[in-house]
């Protein structure tokens, strides 16, 4: 029989699907508050259950159809059930959290996976206890940049002894992916679906991914004021940077097309040398 071609290690291949995984949690963030339904949805803080329910199913069902092709096709950074079910309680409450939850979690029984539902439900409930006790604006401003004053943060929190609410909305993610590790190498992927990592450095990846998948979706779905409070302090310094390092990137390249032939021997004169 013909062996099978592997063009990636394993690491490659999770570092792909973290980075894949990425950009789905920000196209179905994108394509969602498109919908003036639900960027009306979002923008209230008082939400009666119709509208809860509105929000649970538009969030819930790409969702779960992210879920279904990881079962059916493999596709392994369509599932979005810790992050799509914790941000769901922490923007609606707990009961929209926790009915996300269960729609991403029904699909995984039919597969033998067991966990899955209570643990989707729990990341759920979560978010949205975290919501009850958190600040609204806190939880709008956290964003994928948050490691810009997270050393900041954290020495505040300690010499002062109050709660940063920065670190805790990064500390819950964190403990629910440690959790999930935790559970999936108890049990194994048969009973619950997790990315195993293959050292610390890929187990911090893995977790840096579901943070940033859920700081993604925060600030995609946040109306266009709060995005422009969160990022205002950012966007112009990268701008102004973009430019200088092209300009840089292209004098570099056009000066080793020149000067510096593929392979040379640096301690061989004539050879690229002066």
């Amino acid at each position: 029989m013909p062996q099978e071609v592997k063009f990636l290690s394993a690491e490659q291949f999770l570092l792909t699907t973290l980075v894949v995984k990425l950009a789905v949690a920000a196209t179905l963030s994108t394509m969602l508050v498109r919908f003036r339904w639900f960027r009306r949805i979002l923008l209230t803080e008082r939400r009666d259950w119709p509208e809860r329910l509105v929000f649970a199913a538009g969030l819930g069902v790409p969702l779960m159809a992210g879920v279904i092709a990881r079962l059916l096709l493999n596709y392994n950074a369509a599932d979005l059930t810790l992050a799509g079910a914790f941000l769901a309680g922490l923007i609606a409450g707990p009961y929209a959290g926790a009915i996300v939850g269960g729609l991403v979690g029904v699909p995984p029984l039919f597969a033998g996976q067991l966990i899955a539902l209570p643990f989707a439900v729990g990341c759920g409930f979560a978010g949205g206890g975290l919501r009850e006790v958190c600040p609204k604006e806190a939880i709008w401003r956290f964003s994928p940049l948050f490691f810009t004053g997270l050393p900041r943060q954290a020495w505040r929190m300690l010499r002062r002894l109050q709660v940063e609410w920065h670190v805790i909305l990064l500390a819950v993610p964190i403990s629910l992916e440690t959790f999930r590790q935790a559970l999936g190498h108890r049990f194994g992927e048969a009973r619950l679906f997790y990315l195993e990592p293959t050292g610390p450095w890929t187990f911090f990846l893995v977790t840096l991914a579901t943070v940033l998948s859920v700081a993604n979706e925060v600030i995609s779905s946040c109306g266009d004021d709060r995005v422009f409070a969160c990022t205002s302090t950012v966007l112009p310094n990268l701008t102004m940077m973009l430019p200088t390092v092209l300009r840089s990137w292209y004098a570099c390249s056009k000066k080793r097309e020149v000067t510096t032939p593929w392979v040379f021997n640096m301690n061989v004169p004539g050879n690229g040398m002066p």
